[in-house]
């Protein structure tokens, strides 16, 4: 027995399926490139809670006074723009601000008050702006000098240190010993300094004082 040959109509349906196959295959290949490109460019990627911060502005009102003598801004310690290696903008940007005690040569208590600040940026696809700015946080604690009395700081931020630096400065017959205290402590993608420097080694009640503060910028922050 022959097989009846197909009608006009189910002759015209098979063009019409072979063209929505192809239509569609056409939009999920543009759309796994849509995905696939943003993903590449970094549209999955966290870029953290902060991008541009101006140092000068991190210390809360009244701090200052509490860790130097009539606070002067340094020659260096003006609220710089965030910038790069290569410019303006863009990337990963730091700023940093300084005062100094108008009290020349004295302790009091601290003779000047660092503030550096740096934020980071994602690398796209691979590394969200708070990942790299962990990776950063680990390596300031890993290279902490011997003897530095590195200290956790429970509470601070996410994550938080504090230490303290001591260099000697011989000048004919005489040594000047110079401590810096550092409070250094991540949140999210933003990374903080926080350092003063004395020319007596500071006491336990004077670096706690500089801890407090830190928590003060912290607690601005979030």
């Amino acid at each position: 027995m022959v097989a009846p040959l197909p009608d006009a109509a189910s002759r015209s349906v098979r063009p019409r399926r072979a063209v929505l196959t192809v239509i569609l295959a056409l939009v999920l290949v543009v759309g796994g490139c849509g995905v696939t490109g943003a993903w590449w460019f970094g549209s999955f990627t966290d870029d953290g809670r902060f991008e541009r911060v101006d140092a000068c502005t991190l210390l809360p009102p009244g701090a200052l006074p509490r860790l130097v003598r009539d606070p002067v801004p340094d020659r260096d310690g003006e609220s710089h723009p965030p910038r790069t290696a290569i410019g303006w903008g863009g990337g990963d940007l730091t700023a940093v601000c300084k005062w100094s005690s108008s009290v020349a040569g004295r302790d009091a208590p601290f003779r000047t008050v660092r503030l550096y600040a740096e934020t980071r940026t994602a690398d796209p696809p691979y590394e969200s702006a708070p990942e790299r700015a962990r990776e950063l946080f680990a390596g300031w604690r890993s290279r902490a000098v011997p003897g530095a009395d590195v200290r956790d700081e429970p509470g601070l931020a996410e994550e938080g240190f504090s230490l303290v630096d001591q260099m000697s400065i011989l000048v004919v017959f005489a040594r000047i010993d110079v401590y810096d205290v550092h409070v250094k402590f991540r949140t999210s993608n933003l990374l903080v300094d926080l350092s003063a420097r004395t020319h007596t080694r500071p006491s336990a009640e004077l670096r706690a004082r500089l801890v407090a503060v830190a928590h003060q910028v912290a607690a601005g922050m979030r």
